[in-house]
């Protein structure tokens, strides 16, 4: 739950907050703050950008200094509904909602509307968990809703839902060039360090009989790319979703250091003691 200092912190910046029960998920939320702007007459946007609070920031600047942030925000966009990746997870290629973006054609319409209002009502009939129930009716109907309105959909990275050869070239070089910053003393004795490389180079491309959620397999890639956000449950050693989280742990410190990035005081990862992170990664020569 939000604070009433941060409440008052974040007024200061003329941002209007709303406080509500976690009803619905991410489309539970975007149901309420659309009623509400359209209560307040307030829809006046050609953009609207949402970012998932499962995302963690790791060294982003915000807009006006993040390019991913930035052409989720641009009023030119092509697309209707643009998100950062999609997926085939679940056998249905979608625009993954961690982190999108909607032009105002879709958001304002009443055929919109109408999806949020049928996501609710299902909801409140459902033998799913919420969870499933929002996975399933929310992120994976909506890019079939975009398109059977007509509306263009496209992601910023991995058009198409597949990373490239290019790509692959980035994460083997990255894995040669990361070697030098391990030692056995950062990531525990235990730990097999051509281990860690080997799961490092080869988690991320898809797998035959395997789901692909980018937004955490590639997780490394997209920071490679610029993306400086990353799931919260790729972290999480406890959460048993999290396949990917022992070598994201083990990793992402040397990862960040290899890139020249450094870890501002803000920074979430600064704010999560429950969570293991390797120590500081010894510098290479």
């Amino acid at each position: 739950m939000i604070s009433e200092e941060e409440i008052q912190e974040l007024s200061s910046l003329n941002l209007a907050i709303a406080v509500r029960a976690n009803y619905g998920y991410d489309f539970g939320s975007i149901r309420e703050a659309r009623d509400l702007l359209m209560k307040h007459d307030l829809l006046q946007s050609s953009r609207y950008v949402f970012i998932n609070s499962s995302m963690l920031n790791i060294a982003s600047h915000g807009f006006g200094q993040d390019a991913f942030l930035d052409a989720l925000a641009n009023q030119s966009c092509g697309d209707d509904l643009l998100g950062i990746t999609g997926s085939f997870e679940d056998r249905s290629y979608h625009i993954q909602t961690y982190f999108f973006s909607v032009s105002s054609k879709l958001f304002e319409s009443k055929a919109f509307g109408r999806f949020l209002g049928d996501y609710i009502r299902g909801l409140k009939v459902t033998k799913e968990s919420p969870r499933l129930y929002a996975i399933k009716n929310g992120e994976l109907k909506l890019t079939r809703f975009a398109i059977s309105q007509g509306m263009s959909v496209g992601t910023l990275l991995f058009n198409g839902g597949f990373p490239t050869i290019e790509d692959y070239e980035l994460m083997k070089e990255l894995s040669g060039s990361l070697a030098k910053y391990l030692h056995v003393d950062f990531v525990g004795q235990r730990t097999k360090l051509h281990s860690l490389i080997d799961d490092f180079s080869s988690e991320w491309m898809p797998s035959a009989g395997l789901q692909f959620n980018p937004s955490q397999s590639c997780w490394a890639l997209l920071m490679a790319k610029g993306f400086l956000f990353i799931k919260r449950e790729a972290l999480e050693l406890s959460d048993s979703r999290s396949i990917h989280a022992p070598s994201v742990c083990a990793m992402i410190t040397p990862l960040m250091h290899q890139l020249g990035i450094s870890l501002p005081a803000w920074s979430d990862l600064n704010y999560l003691p429950k969570i293991l992170f390797a120590p500081k990664a010894k510098s290479g020569s």
